[in-house]
């Protein structure tokens, strides 16, 4: 049986993630005015921080501000980027950070993805999700679907779980369910050479408790075409 560690950093009912945009070279006062129009609708929560209780968008300066991403980045975490030489002349990033309830998350993120990729076309950009750090291009972004696998919409990062030995066991761990209002997932002491299963384990832990939407604390059972058994949870303050 594996035992997978929850994180409570933020309540489990609440969703919340941000994007980023990233301008060529610039945004037109058009384009930002069309984003506020198409975040508008979406509603925060009242015993939100002051922060989350309503979209918010801030204007940052690519480069001093917001580092480019660069052909390293790229290559580890771009998605079908387009025209690279243009987004490294990027002078300016859109960011914007989403809070909702979890009832409302794929709706948030819904509205949000839209209107990303309407920014993203009328600026000639490309679009980052910070929650998992890929960087999109426009029709790797408008392909993602807010309603489609939700293994679409997170990653499981590997990191040494002792810094000062990096060849040793790894850590663990999602980034990106909190969107859906879901809690992150965390294994630790991982031999590299498991990694890969264990990244596949946890994916069809992710993808059961997003069908279930529970999180009993009772064994949970795991069914994918690669996957099958059951894993108990313990919650980490």
């Amino acid at each position: 049986m594996l035992l997978l560690a929850v994180s409570s950093a933020f309540a489990q009912s609440d969703a919340y993630f941000a994007f980023a945009l990233f301008c060529n070279p610039t945004c037109s006062e058009e384009v930002l005015t069309q984003l506020d129009q198409d975040l508008v609708s979406i509603q925060g929560r009242s015993n939100f921080p002051e922060h989350l209780k309503a979209p918010g968008r801030i204007m940052g300066i690519a480069d001093s501000e917001f580092g480019i991403p660069d052909k390293d980045f790229i290559d580890a975490y771009g998605v079908d980027v387009d025209r690279p030489e243009a987004l490294s002349s990027s002078q300016q990033v859109v960011l914007a950070w989403f809070a909702a309830p979890s009832g409302a998350a794929v709706d948030t993120l819904a509205m949000a993805h839209a209107a990303f990729a309407k920014a993203a076309e009328s600026s000639g950009g490309w679009v980052e999700d910070l929650d998992t750090q890929q960087l999109y291009g426009l029709n790797a972004w408008k392909a993602q679907d807010p309603r489609g696998p939700i293994t679409n919409w997170f990653v499981v990062e590997a990191t040494p779980e002792d810094p000062t030995a990096p060849d040793g066991n790894l850590r663990l761990m999602t980034r990106g369910l909190h969107r859906f209002g879901m809690p992150e997932l965390l294994v630790d002491s991982v031999n590299p050479e498991l990694a890969g299963d264990i990244s596949v384990v946890i994916n069809s832990v992710a993808e059961s408790l997003w069908q279930q939407q529970a999180l009993s604390g009772a064994p949970i059972q795991i069914s994918s075409p690669t996957v099958k058994g059951e894993a108990s949870f313990a919650l980490v303050t």
